[in-house]
C-alpha cells in the first residue's frame, strides 16, 4: 500500500492497527485515541512509535516474533506515509536505511552547501549532532519531542522549506569570492543581516531548552528562555561548551547597531561603523560581507536540527529493533 492508493480511512486504519499491536508489544499502558482522519496525523503517531520502540529496552526478550515482523511492516507504511517520498520504499530494502539515507542527503544538499564554502558551517552542524548524539544516548528523544511541540505552539520558527524560498535569492548575493561587494551590496547584507539575526534570536532559545531538557530530564519551558534576551542566552550558551561554537558567526554589536539605525557607511573609505551605545566597530565591505555569510551558514545550521534529530531518531529505532531481533 503506498500513499497515492490510500485514503484517509485506510491512514486511519493503519494506524489503528498499529497502537494495539504496540501495546502488546511494547508493554504500553494506554493506546493513545486518534482523533483525526488527517494524515497529518501521523507526524504525531511515529512520536508515539518511537516512545514504544523505546520500552523495548525495559524487556531482555521478545515472545512475539510474529508481530514484530508486522510491526516492521507496518512502520515501513508509517514512514512512507509521514515522509511522502517521490518513490516508494522498495520491499528488499529496510525501511530504517532508506530513510536515514534520504534525510542524510537532504541534510548535504550539495546546491545549497556551496554557498557556504569559507565559513565555518561544519562546526556549527557538528555542534547539532553532538547535541542529538547526547539525546539519544540519554534517551530523551521523548522529552526533546514534547519541548520543540511546545516551542514550535508559538508558530516563529522559520522551517526548512521556507528558509531555503525566503533566503534563496539573497543567497545569490552571498556567493563565495564576490568581486563586485559595492554600497549596494552592503545595503542588501544590513537587510540580510536584520533578517536572519531575528531567526537567530529564536533558535538559539530553541537549541538552549533542548539542552536544558537533556541535562534535566525535564521538559524547559521555551517562553521563559525567550523572556532571557538574546544577551543573556548568548552568555548562557557560550558557558556550554559544546554548544560554545554557535555563538561565533554571530555579532550582537552589529545586530544591535543595524536594528537601532546607528550605522554609518563611508564610501570612500568602503568602510562601516557599527555604533551600539559606547563602543564603536569599524569593518570593511569585505568584512561585513564574510560576517553575514557566516551568520547565513549558522542559521541554516541550527534550522537543520530537526533534520538532524531525526536521523539519529531512526539510528536509535534500527539498534533497538537489531538488538531484540
Amino acid at each position: 500500500m503506498y500513499l497515492n492508493s490510500l485514503n484517509e480511512n485506510k491512514i486511519e486504519e493503519i494506524v489503528r492497527i498499529l497502537l494495539p499491536s504496540l501495546q502488546d508489544l511494547f508493554l504500553l499502558e494506554e493506546v493513545p485515541k486518534i482523533s483525526h482522519n488527517d494524515s497529518e496525523k501521523l507526524k504525531q503517531e511515529l512520536a508515539t512509535l518511537i516512545r514504544a520502540i523505546n520500552k523495548l529496552e525495559e524487556s531482555s526478550k521478545s515472545d512475539h516474533p510474529e508481530q514484530i515482523e508486522n510491526s516492521k511492516e507496518i512502520i515501513r507504511e508509517i514512514i512512507q506515509l509521514t515522509f511522502r517520498p517521490s518513490t516508494p520504499i522498495p520491499k528488499n530494502v529496510n525501511p530504517f536505511d532508506w530513510i536515514i539515507k534520504a534525510l542524510q542527503k537532504g541534510l548535504d544538499n550539495k546546491a545549497i552547501g556551496k554557498y557556504f564554502t569559507g565559513t565555518k558551517y561544519p562546526q556549527y552542524r557538528i555542534c547539532i549532532e553532538n547535541l542529538s548524539k547526547k539525546a539519544y544516548h540519554s534517551h530523551t528523544f521523548n522529552l526533546v519531542d514534547d519541548f520543540v511541540k511546545k516551542a514550535q505552539g508559538n508558530n516563529e520558527f522559520l522551517p526548512l522549506i521556507q528558509w531555503i524560498s525566503h533566503i534563496g535569492a539573497d543567497n545569490k548575493i552571498l556567493t563565495p569570492h564576490q568581486t563586485r561587494i559595492n554600497l549596494q551590496l552592503i545595503r542588501n547584507c544590513m537587510r540580510i543581516y536584520s533578517e536572519l539575526s531575528g531567526h537567530y534570536e529564536k533558535y538559539i532559545a530553541l537549541i538552549l531548552g533542548i539542552h536544558s531538557t537533556i541535562e534535566n530530564q525535564k521538559i524547559a519551558d521555551y517562553n521563559k528562555i525567550r523572556r532571557n534576551g538574546l544577551a543573556k542566552n548568548l552568555e548562557l550558551l557560550k558557558k556550554i561548551p559544546e554548544l560554545n561554537m554557535i555563538t561565533l558567526g554571530f555579532d550582537i554589536k552589529i545586530r544591535n547597531s543595524i536594528a537601532h539605525n546607528s550605522t554609518a557607511i563611508i564610501p570612500s573609505k568602503r568602510t562601516i561603523d557599527f555604533i551600539d551605545r559606547n563602543t564603536k566597530t569599524n569593518l570593511s565591505y569585505k568584512a561585513f560581507f564574510e560576517k553575514t555569510r557566516e551568520l547565513n551558514a549558522l542559521v541554516y545550521s541550527l534550522i537543520q536540527y530537526n533534520t538532524i534529530f531525526n536521523i539519529n531518531k531512526f539510528i536509535y529505532i534500527k539498534k533497538l529493533f537489531a538488538k531484540n531481533n
